[in-house]
């Protein structure tokens, strides 16, 4: 047990698999209550079951974060349930790996509702109750790709970039309330949804997930993880045509199965299928 975060109540979207999961295990761990939102209830099931066996208490929820309804259901349902909300782990994401001209409508609109768009209905529907309490956490999951863009993912970085920015402004709007606002920003995590990309170093998900856990203990702006990633999204910051020059010479990574499930990778972004169902 961690008497820091012992009994806090969390919410984890997207936490059916990958660092959601993994975060959600490590709460249960930490003696927390672990609501948990996604869109695959079989496998959040399972993940329950192992907050549970870890010594946590869980509350599940199936939710699409792109849906508003689910939304404010998925926040009733915890401040119903055990009475209000300590953190709220904005994790779920979408995303595909497309170039701009081949992109679908459907696939722009999946990618913004659920990245962005989600993150923000989340954080509306939590707040009132922080407010009132004048107590809370907000942690966003955002991505390297926020500043640091590969190849055909122009339209997941813009959303993760989005995050960033309301992440910003959020923390200056909600700081007379003792509310702390964090975003964390993952690289390439190492899951079963990453499998496709070559030659790229991969950081574990326990890592990205033990990041969250400190966040929550000691509340931060912003962190990388894993943390050399700063000097990339510096180097692209200062450097960009050395950075266009080192990316052309990249090997491509090519999805070789175009109907898995997706995972905050980073740069590289996701399948054709949104991380809340991973």
């Amino acid at each position: 047990m961690d008497e820091r975060l012992q009994g806090k109540i969390v919410v984890i979207t997207g936490a059916s698999s990958g660092i959601g999961a993994a975060t959600a295990r490590l709460c249960g761990a930490a003696g927390m209550r672990v609501v948990l939102g996604s869109r695959r209830t079989e496998l959040l099931e399972q993940v329950a079951e192992e907050v549970r066996r870890a010594g946590g208490e869980t509350l599940v929820c199936r939710t699409d974060v792109a849906a508003p309804a689910d939304v404010e259901r998925l926040i009733r349902a915890a401040e119903e349930h055990f009475g209000h909300i300590d953190i709220l782990l904005a994790n779920a994401g979408a995303g595909y790996s497309a170039r701009m001209a081949e992109i679908t409508e459907e696939q722009i609109l999946r990618t913004v509702q659920t990245n962005l768009l989600g993150v923000i209905r989340l954080t509306r529907a939590a707040l009132p109750m922080m407010i009132a309490r004048r107590s809370g956490h907000v942690i966003t999951v955002s991505s390297v790709a926020g500043g640091f863009v590969m190849p055909r993912a122009a339209v997941y970085a813009a959303t993760k970039a989005g995050i960033h920015r309301f992440t910003e402004g959020l923390r200056r709007e909600v700081r007379e309330y003792g509310i702390h606002v964090s975003d964390v920003m993952p690289g390439i995590i190492d899951t079963p949804m990453t499998s496709y990309i070559r030659n790229l170093p991969k950081a574990p998900v326990d890592d990205a997930a033990r990041a969250m856990l400190s966040v929550m203990r000691r509340p931060r702006r912003c962190v990388v993880v894993p943390g050399w990633y700063r000097v990339v999204l510096a180097l692209n910051r200062h450097f960009p045509a050395l950075m266009d020059a080192a990316i052309a010479r990249m090997p491509s990574q090519e999805r070789r199965d175009p109907t898995a499930g997706s995972q905050n990778t980073g740069n590289s972004p996701p399948p054709p299928r949104s991380k809340d169902s991973s």
